[in-house]
């Protein structure tokens, strides 16, 4: 397969479908993360750019591991707070039981909060190498916001930075790559 037929199939694709379509499905995101790592597997052969692939794995793999963390956290907390009072009698006990459920909560927002701002960090990394050897500029801005998002994240208003960064501007750039040699030549 040429380089050509490389980063079209793997930046339309495997980078479109699994960047843009299924890493926004919380049920299935995982999957989307999963297919963006075996695209830029071969966007970083096709471009012989290896600093794209290590930084690739580390992004997906914190990525993952923060939506487990938040998952996690979600799952907890809500039974913590369902099951606490349920099984004392007093406002007391009922009481403890929600400022553990508060003190668990906090703890596994600030560890999802570190792996998404280390996640980050290597997305800037991976999309910024992607700019420089591609020259698609969606990468560019995508790469901004991840970073930006994951350091807003502790505010709300990174999470919605980040589905820009990933579900609009990654599809531009994966989409735009994947047209880049479709003229005929």
């Amino acid at each position: 397969m040429s380089d050509k037929k490389l980063v079209k199939s793997a930046g339309g694709v495997l980078g479109f479908v699994g960047g843009g379509v299924l890493s926004l499905i919380p049920e299935i995101n995982i999957i989307g993360y999963v297919l963006v790592l075996i695209a830029m597997r071969g966007l970083s052969r096709a471009y012989n750019n290896d600093v794209i692939w290590r930084n690739a794995v580390p992004a997906v793999a914190m990525s993952i591991t923060g939506m487990i963390i938040a998952n996690f956290a979600y799952v907890k907390a809500m039974t913590v707070a369902i099951l606490g009072p349920l099984a004392t009698n007093s406002w007391e006990a009922t009481a403890t039981w929600m400022l553990a459920a508060i003190a668990a909560a906090w703890w596994f927002i600030m560890a999802m909060y570190i792996v998404f701002l280390i996640g980050g960090l290597y997305w800037l990394r991976t999309y910024g190498e992607l700019v420089t050897v591609s020259g698609i500029q969606y990468f560019a801005r995508s790469s901004k916001l991840y970073w930006l998002g994951s350091a807003l994240l502790i505010i709300g208003v990174g999470a919605i930075l980040v589905l820009i960064a990933g579900g609009v501007y990654a599809i531009l750039g994966f989409r735009r790559l994947s047209r880049q040699y479709d003229i005929k030549s």
